[in-house]
């Protein structure tokens, strides 16, 4: 895999679940002045027609900006961009000779990354054997909400509503029939409540994810304040993660995409510490699995 395949990759790679990630307020959706900064590289502010900008003027970002937590991505592609260029000054790599920055960029990545891993199959067995999670498909879950939005100085009214909802479903109604009735979200509601199968390492936020992966095949969880809104949900099905047999192609593909994106965090991380990134608007600070 190429470096900036790889790079593209660690940046594109997040899946998007629109129906639940709505649960916490979006970048970009409570800050709509041009001038409002959301984050600062070593005290270089970034603001979100910054953002916009970068994404309307960047193919391979231009549909990040119509999605719930798009521009939360871009920001995180720029922050990285200005990471490295910084890099580069500080390590006295020269600039091209267009003085390309696109181009600076990218020879500033490439000298930060590690050489590709030389593979044998004994190598790989043993990769393979300590990251069967790497191998495997993700755990699905198939879930069934009810959602109550709370609207501007309506939250009590909401709060009785899924409540009620909810002494419903205790006391024995179908989940089916209190979803039509109740749910406030056309696209699950037309669909008595069914969000369909979510791969459990992309549903956000991860409280979220941490619930849902814990309740059985059948479960109904209590009423829940996500963001915006309240909801119930139900987890309707469950498909558990399937180990994919030894080949040693497919091995060294998933192994080498998966060292070339832990090294790109282990960079990120690297220079964030060093350089300093500090997010003014929380909304667009990138959400931890801790």
């Amino acid at each position: 895999m190429k470096t900036k395949e790889v790079f593209c990759f660690a940046v594109l790679v997040a899946a998007v679940l629109a129906f639940l990630n709505t649960g916490t307020l979006h970048a970009g959706e409570t800050a709509n002045a041009t001038n409002h900064v959301v984050a600062e590289v070593h005290g270089e502010k970034i603001t979100l027609a910054d953002i916009e900008k970068f994404g309307k003027t960047s193919p391979n970002y231009t549909a990040f900006l119509s999605y719930p937590g798009g521009k939360r991505d871009i920001l995180q592609e720029m922050i990285l961009r200005k990471l490295l260029y910084l890099e580069g000054k500080a390590l006295k790599i020269p600039q091209p000779e267009d003085n390309n920055p696109e181009r600076y960029v990218w020879t500033v990545f490439d000298q930060m990354m590690p050489p590709k891993p030389e593979w044998n199959r004994e190598k790989l067995k043993k990769f393979y054997d300590e990251h069967h999670d790497v191998f495997s498909t993700p755990l699905f879950v198939r879930v069934s909400t009810v959602r109550v939005y709370i609207k501007p100085g309506k939250e009590k009214e909401a709060k009785e509503k899924i409540i009620k909802a909810a002494e419903l479903l205790k006391a024995g109604h179908p989940f089916e029939e209190v979803a039509r009735k109740f749910s406030e979200d056309e696209f699950s509601r037309s669909r008595n409540g069914d969000l369909g199968f979510m791969p459990a390492p992309d549903i956000k936020p991860v409280p979220l994810r941490k619930m849902l992966t814990s309740m059985k095949k059948g479960e109904i969880s209590r009423p829940v304040r996500m963001g915006n809104y309240y909801a119930i949900y139900k987890v309707t099905d469950i498909r558990k993660p399937v180990l994919e047999p030894f080949d040693e192609k497919f091995v060294e593909k998933e192994a080498t995409k998966y060292l070339a994106k832990k090294a790109v965090e282990d960079i990120r991380a690297k220079l964030t510490k060093k350089w300093g990134v500090k997010y003014i608007d929380p909304a667009f600070k990138p959400e931890s699995d801790s």
